[in-house]
């Protein structure tokens, strides 16, 4: 086989190197697998920085949607490189000073030997990151090197670099090194990187106190007593080890960024010391008390999550900090809906709040000391104070029933005394109560029945959302009168229609009551023609109520969920398997008929009802309970119940301020908004102005999205008229367009321009712009259900069913990953083409095609699947488990924008620093970190996790759990949901730590060479006896299999090749042009599984000028001469 020439757009960079004579050649991405061999013809001696490696160009930043920034190279895909071998003629290239030969950390070059740069006395700098090298004696030589990248190598011994003196940097992360004394000799070093290596005992003297920033992260290091001699340390990372004594760090007086991450420290006194820290890394360790931190008065970046922290005000003393972490924490002293906002302006908000109201409280007790006799005032409770209900005014709503909408919130007016003993008005809580299920089941009659004790008959479904204000008395249901004046309940509810589910999860919370409303009729997961108002029917995508249960799980997982359903005087009683009402942990199921109660003429159905309505009362004083525990900021919800009076009321109120300012469409400038808060309470701090459109957005009550340029200056304060409103647009125009539309292609609507339009529908999720067409927008939900390139990719991408694998979700998590995996790869930069439709992208990325489908369960059916297939080339094999990862991340509501690790605030676990390379940036393959999946050996999954099924085959899955647990144990063999055996390594890209797998040789022979090969075989039986390895040959395809692609698809899935070399074997022309080009070329790809092509001699012939003659063969005899097999006395 001929080896492969520069490629062009090589030749035409040295071409322009030699015209111009810059002194400088990058050949990044030209598509070499051999060193340029024109550099030494041009001899270009001159040259003094030499770059051949992948991904060096400068990125810049584009803009895809408001407020979502990716990175994106200037260069459209190009080929990378791949390169064995260093050539010994670059020891001409004497002046030069830089020089950099290296793959990336997650695809490394087969580079082993670099010996040949010896001669290059005069560098400088030297990268040799991302290759395969383990010896760097070599290095001694360079006296004047001043700066060094060894990582993502093999390297065990680094001591020749001490004789590198003038070294300024040194990188040898991601490596084997035990032991880093040489560094003593470095005086001059600045900074040193060896984080992933094997290092657990350090000394450092004075020698090196020149050193400012170091990186020991993912080492075995325990003692960190070496820091007392580098005191003039700015930069220090120490995650990932062994440490639980940190007070050494006392020494570093001049430290400024400190990563501590996943290591046993609980005492974090020593910051009491440490000054002039400006980020600070704790996350995953056992710390609980924050006060040793308030001396940082310089701390900017705190990162806490995963510790045992239950108190956070202390954080708001820190006035400079501005980026906060906290999840999974057992935070008790601020409300969750504050504190998981990771904001500190929203946290010390809260804690202004409760200062400030504290100060009243005492004020008052003062007050009340010195005049005895004087009324009190219930300032816990005073925004909740409500007059009674029979003085509630009866206006219109927003749906145009008469309904209690303007939730009986007696406004005082400003600096009026509102509560006083005296006053006999009942103290009301407010408790969410959301209404979910398929359309046609009679959610909103249902809820207006409570709010009106009148049965509404006309049939009209809800679209988007219908937000109501109830308050409960024994009118309804006599359950229901220990609730009077004591709850209000704000009604929510959803449209069933599927368009409208992508923004659920906008507005679903926890600690709220959900009523899961179902019929019989539509409890299935099928399309069904629906009444969608009277007598007139539309083709709606109805699920059965175990998708409605996911996602109401998914959202809310310690809410009390009631299962009711309707219509039983024409469907009768379905039960419910009680196995499925534990598993969701239902408080309560029931059968009612809602016509039959509400006449009042059937005793039995009342019943029904009223057991219903004592669930669901007992469900409020939960809530209530819940509730009681956390302290509510007394302005705040004066606040709120101002905004929700303004979305309920149809009569403007001359003591609301927000009504002063409210503009077409019930939404409200910011500085408006701010101006009616401050009006309501005049002595907010700035960081409640800051914090109360966000929090009420957090709530549910308004729509406000302050992180984007082109909305923040707005606040939405009616949902359902937003949502309203964008789906009347997509409707009307992006339906007729197949969900491809433009900007012209939309109306502005009263209270909406378009550019506004567009930017809610993008945070929305609702749709998104495509980076490749800027000014384009797609909305996944009326794409069009199939696409002719699925067919034209099966044709052309051959073989594809071996390179897929397959997910199987239930069918609420699969509706949604599919939706944003759409857009995911939709919005994403490093995707080159791609094409869309309702179930799946097929899309483009470093040259390898991917399609993503999803396939929809037949009739019934409660799974969906997803097809992840790739064409077997370039990198296909990481991107294909780039989607699986993706489909574990959009799980986990991770923001679509922050997936990729640079956007994120987690720290990187070990695994992922060895993909990427110490501390290099993140590549754009975004890969989890191994073992992934362990920590739920210990605790409770996730409902979705719990539930994920794979597959490589399309017909015998296993549960993933399950697969990844036994993989751990180093199992060989697993058993699918359909009691199949199956191998655990064919399933290598999904499970997440190494999959054990024997390793398997294949046989490239001539039939005439049959009985050699069948000797062999023999000989290695030993070894398959013991799991040792696996054999394969063409023997081994069965009839009605196609034998090319059986051939080729074992090949790629080998780790030995064997050619069994003969001239026979040359005159086969299928391994002639076939198996040896494939084989060599898997040999070079370091993304391939093939390690080693050993050609074996069996009959004597002339094989000089052959492709593999270079490689070393076998048989020898003692003189280490070649010797066929055929010429031995004995052949075993």
């Amino acid at each position: 086989m001929m080896q492969q020439g520069t490629s062009p757009l090589a030749l035409e960079i040295i071409e322009k190197e030699v015209k111009d004579r810059t002194g400088k050649l990058i050949l990044s991405d030209c598509g070499l697998t051999r060193f340029p061999p024109e550099i030494f013809e041009f001899e270009m001696t001159w040259l003094e920085e030499l770059v051949i490696t992948n991904g060096y160009e400068e990125e810049e930043e584009v803009q895809i949607i408001p407020s979502k920034i990716f990175k994106k190279s200037r260069r459209s895909f190009r080929e990378p490189n791949f390169l064995y071998e260093i050539p010994e003629e670059i020891g001409m290239l004497k002046n030069l000073k830089k020089i950099r030969i290296g793959g990336i950390a997650n695809v490394r070059w087969g580079i082993e030997y670099a010996e040949v740069l010896s001669p290059l006395q005069n560098l400088e700098e030297i990268n040799l990151s991302g290759n395969n090298i383990s010896d760097i004696s070599w290095v001694q030589n360079f006296k004047k090197l001043q700066s060094a990248d060894f990582s993502a190598n093999q390297i065990l011994d680094a001591s020749p670099l001490a004789y590198a003196e003038k070294l300024a940097s040194l990188n040898l992360s991601v490596n084997q090194i035990p032991d880093i004394s040489f560094v003593e000799n470095l005086s001059n070093l600045h900074f040193l990187d060896v984080s992933v290596n094997k290092i657990a005992s350090i000394y450092f003297s004075k020698k090196i106190n020149s050193l400012e920033h170091l990186i020991l992260a993912f080492n075995d290091v325990s003692d960190i007593s070496f820091v007392q001699n580098l005191q003039n340390l700015r930069i220090l990372n120490l995650s990932g080890n062994q440490i639980s004594d940190i007070s050494p760090l006392h020494f570093l007086k001049k430290i400024e960024n400190l990563y501590l991450d996943t290591n046993n420290i609980s005492s974090i006194e020593v910051f009491s010391q440490l000054k002039n820290i400006e980020l600070l890394r704790l996350g995953q360790n056992q710390i609980t008390d924050l006060y040793p931190l308030l001396n940082l008065n310089k701390l900017s970046r705190l990162f806490l999550g995963k510790n045992q922290i239950s108190q956070i005000q202390p954080l708001t003393q820190l006035q400079n900090l501005e980026e906060l972490r906290l999840d999974d924490n057992p935070i008790q002293d601020c409300p969750p809906e504050v504190w998981q906002t990771n904001d500190i302006h929203q946290i010390r908000a809260y804690f202004d709040s409760q200062k400030r109201e504290a100060k009243i409280e005492s004020t008052k007790k003062e007050d009340k000391h010195l005049r005895p006799g004087s009324p009190s005032i219930d300032i816990e409770n005073i925004s909740q104070k409500i007059i009674k209900p029979s003085a509630v005014p009866q206006t219109k709503g927003i749906e145009g029933n008469l309904e209690a909408t303007n939730f009986g919130i007696e406004t005082p007016k400003i600096g009026v005394p509102v509560v006083t003993e005296t006053e006999t008005e009942a103290e009301i809580e407010d408790v969410k109560l959301i209404f979910v299920g398929n359309s046609g089941a009679g959610k909103t009659q249902l809820s207006k029945y409570f709010e009106t004790a009148k049965l509404d008959k006309k049939r009209e479904t809800t679209h988007g959302i219908r937000l109501n204000r109830w308050l409960p008395t024994g009118k309804v249901s006599a359950a229901f009168k220990g609730l009077k004046n004591k709850v209000a309940a704000n009604v929510w509810d959803f449209g069933g229609q599927e368009y409208y589910h992508g923004t659920f999860r906008l507005f679903l919370s926890n600690y709220a009551v959900y009523i899961l409303l179902w019929e019989e009729d539509t409890n299935k997961n099928q399309v069904l023609s629906t009444e969608v108002r009277d007598n007139e029917n539309e083709d709606l995508q109805h699920y059965h109520y175990k998708y409605w249960l996911d996602n109401i799980r998914h959202y809310a997982p310690n809410s009390s969920v009631l299962m009711v359903q309707n219509k039983i005087d024409k469907d009768g009683r379905q039960r419910i398997d009680t196995k499925w009402l534990d598993d969701y942990d239902v408080f309560g199921d029931h059968y009612i008929s809602l016509h039959q109660a509400a006449e009042k003429k059937n005793s039995n159905y009342q019943w029904s009802f009223d057991l219903f309505c004592n669930d669901l009362s007992a469900c409020f004083q939960k809530v209530l309970q819940e509730e009681a525990r956390q302290k509510k900021s007394i302005a705040w919800l004066k606040i709120r119940d101002a905004v929700v009076e303004v979305v309920r009321s149809g009569k403007k109120k001359s003591d609301n301020p927000f009504f002063q300012y409210l503009k077409i469409g019930k939404y409200i400038d910011l500085q408006d908004f701010e101006k009616a808060c401050s009006t309501i309470e005049s002595h907010l701090t700035k960081n409640e102005i800051y914090t109360l459109p966000r929090w009420l957005h957090n709530s549910g009550l308004v729509i406000y999205f302050g992180n984007d340029e082109a909305l923040s200056d707005k606040v939405y304060l009616d949902p359902s008229w937003v949502t309203k409103g964008i789906y009347k647009i997509l409707n009307e125009t992006v339906r007729a367009k197949n969900g491809v539309f433009s900007q012209k292609d939309i109306r502005a609507q009263k209270g909406f321009s378009k550019e506004t339009l567009l930017a809610l529908m993008q945070e929305m999720e609702i749709v998104f712009e495509k980076s490749d067409e800027p000014g384009t927008y797609v909305a996944p939900q009326y794409l069009p259900e199939t696409h002719p390139v699925e067919d034209l990719y099966a044709i052309a991408a051959k073989g594809l069913r071996q390179k897929a694998y397959f997910v199987r979700l239930p069918l609420y998590f699969f509706r949604k990953v599919l939706q944003r995996m759409i857009f995911f790869y939709g919005m994403s930069p490093n995707v080159d083409a791609r094409y869309y439709w309702k179930q799946g992208i097929l899309f483009e990325k470093k040259g390898t095609r991917v399609m993503f489908k999803g396939i929809m369960p037949e009739t019934g059916g409660e799974h969906g699947v997803f097809l992840i297939g790739a064409e077997p080339v370039g990198a296909y094999r990481d991107i294909q488990k780039e989607v699986f990862h993706i489909i574990a991340e959009i799980l986990e509501e991770k923001e679509l924008d922050k997936i990729n690790s640079a956007a994120s605030n987690e720290p990187f676990s070990k695994e992922q620093m060895q993909t990427k390379g110490g501390s290099n940036l993140p590549s754009d393959i975004h890969h989890r970190p191994d073992n992934w999946t362990s920590r739920y050996e210990t605790q409770a999954p996730p409902r979705w996790l719990k539930n994920m099924e794979v597959s490589v085959d399309g017909e015998h899955f296993v549960n993933y759990l399950k697969l990844c647990n036994e993989n751990r144990k180093e199992a060989v063999f697993t058993e699918s949901e359909e009691g199949e055996r199956l191998r655990i390594h064919d399933f290598e890209l999904l499970v997440d730590s190494k999959a054990q797998r024997p390793l398997k040789i294949f046989f490239s022979y001539s039939h005439k060479d049959t009985a050699i090969m069948n000797q062999l075989a023999v000989h290695l039986a030993p070894l398959k006896r013991m799991k040792k390895i696996e054999t394969w040959s063409d023997k081994a395809i069965q009839a009605g299999d196609e034998w090319d692609d059986a051939i080729k698809e074992n090949l790629r899935d080998s780790d030995i090749i064997l050619l069994l070399v003969s001239a026979d074997f040359i005159a086969s022309t299928y391994i002639w042009e076939k198996e040896i080009p494939l084989a060599m070329e898997l040999k070079k790809d370091s993304t391939s599984r093939v390690s080693r092509v050993i050609p074996i001699y069996l009959r004597p012939f002339d094989f000089s000028e052959l492709s593999f003659a270079s490689s070393e063969m076998i048989p020898k005899n003692e003189q280490e001469q070649l010797k066929a097999i055929s010429q031995w006395e004995n052949m075993d």
